[in-house]
């Protein structure tokens, strides 16, 4: 008897928290002309109206239901598609203006049946949110055969109200098959508004917002990011992780959503918007992700009665993946030349943190090429003997040592010495070359060179 009890009252405030109120945009008492909201003189109907922000004087939520008012005495049953979208601008330029319907999200494809007159609720499949900023345009698309002729008495309308601002809503006055890109066409355009009411669902956000806390990735892989965040006054918070660039599409409230840390594994907010994280947290180690790509973390604040989220200015932090490999995190360094020849040069070096170095030799005129991810070269301190990580940048040495002296060179030309540290567990590569670190040239000796007396005569003597 507790526990029924208790599952009484859960719900109980759950719907008390998450409550859905009725609010009334236009009562229209009109009826005299037949095209508000379906235009029916035509074989096919596309309406478009804007109900300002002001009208609709409703908080933010999610639009579960649209109400009607059919004005019509005999029962109708019509297709209809409807859209709704969120915009800035009032109302139309001018009988073109025509918004495109792959910018507006479906929220209705079925049939609407008044059968008498008085409102009738269309309850939407999938809850349009509504942001208390912007205004609400609704189009209507609906195939009305000219063959039945009943729809053709302006009785069998549906209701709207004069005097409203200035271009409100546009009726095509053409034919038009729904898909079909001629939706430029142009229509009428009348300071006129259909009835409607919204069954909005409201609840209790937070009202602090998820935020940042020192760095908000401590660790990186190849193939995984550790996140962190600092929680705001919401019971939990869902972490939201997407490929860089992509658009982000906010939790709907209401809505649970089943988090898995497995990159593309928990449950979306839209498309390629995953959640990795719910709960009560402050980090999360993010699996599965592809190396050297950058992804963006949103966290969003919620309150756990009614899954209410708070969605204004999540905190959003960006993240990149390292390279395919994990590569040491200290390079060689102290290139140094404790003696040359004419044909050969001795190098010196510190190891950096892997286990081995590789050393490349080319001539100054070449451009450097790094050695390639799980690749192993062979190396043979002759010059132009071993094998190449790319054109003219040829292995010299590939060990643990410090040390090697390169034969085979040409006189009196420089050289560069790259010395690359790696692991050979997955022959991974430090691949950062700092010149003067890792990164050192110098030249052969010559059979002869100058020195200038203090005359101003050259004397040549040999080398």
């Amino acid at each position: 008897m507790k526990s029924i009890l208790q599952i009484i009252l859960f719900l109980f405030f759950s719907f008390y928290s998450l409550s859905q109120t009725t609010y009334t945009v236009i009562d229209g008492t009109k009826n005299t002309e037949s095209y508000y909201l379906v235009k029916y003189d035509d074989d096919y109907s596309y309406t478009q109206q804007i109900y300002p922000k002001e009208k609709i004087n409703a908080p933010s939520g999610d639009i579960k239901s649209l109400f009607f008012e059919y004005c019509g005495t005999s029962p109708v049953s019509l297709k209809v598609k409807i859209f709704l979208k969120l915009v800035s601008k009032i109302s139309m330029t001018n009988s073109s203006d025509w918004e495109a319907l792959n910018t507006m999200s479906l929220v209705y494809d079925g049939t609407i049946s008044p059968t008498s007159s008085g409102w009738y609720e269309v309850v939407l499949p999938t809850s349009f949110k509504y942001d208390n900023t912007y205004n609400l345009m609704l189009t209507v698309y609906s195939e009305v055969p000219n063959s039945n002729q009943s729809l053709n008495n302006s009785a069998n309308v549906f209701c709207y109200e004069n005097g409203q601002q200035s271009n409100a809503s546009l009726s095509l006055a053409t034919a038009l098959n729904y898909g079909n890109s001629a939706i430029s066409l142009s229509g009428y355009t009348q300071p006129k508004l259909p009835s409607l009411k919204l069954k909005i669902q409201t609840c209790t956000q937070p009202t602090t917002q998820a935020s940042a806390t020192g760095l908000p990735v401590d660790k990186a892989t190849k193939n995984s990011l550790s996140v962190n965040w600092k929680n705001g006054n919401g019971d939990k918070v869902l972490v939201v992780a997407t490929p860089s660039g992509t658009a982000p599409v906010s939790p709907s409230s209401g809505t649970a959503y089943n988090a898995n840390s497995a990159y593309g594994s928990g449950q979306t907010t839209g498309a390629n918007n995953y959640v990795v994280y719910n709960g009560t947290g402050t980090n999360v180690d993010v699996t599965g992700l592809s190396p050297i790509t950058t992804y963006d973390f949103y966290v969003y604040s919620y309150n756990t009665t009614g899954n209410c989220y708070l969605t204004t200015s999540p905190y959003k932090f960006s993240a990149t993946t390292l390279d395919v490999c994990n590569s040491p995190l200290a390079a060689a360094t102290f290139i140094n030349f404790p003696d040359r020849t004419k044909t050969s040069i001795s190098v010196n070096w510190t190891n950096g943190s892997g286990d081995k170095v590789l050393v490349v030799a080319r001539k100054a005129t070449d451009l450097a090429v790094k050695p390639t991810f799980s690749t192993a070269y062979n190396a043979n301190s002759v010059f132009g003997s071993g094998q190449t990580t790319g054109s003219g940048n040829f292995v010299v040495y590939n060990g643990t040592g410090t040390n090697v002296t390169v034969t085979g060179l040409t006189e009196s030309t420089s050289y560069f010495f790259d010395v690359y540290t790696y692991n050979s567990a997955d022959n991974c590569y430090k691949g950062l070359l700092t010149v003067g670190s890792n990164s050192k040239s110098i030249s052969t000796k010559s059979d002869f060179y100058n020195i200038k007396d203090l005359d101003g005569q050259t004397i040549t003597t040999c080398d």
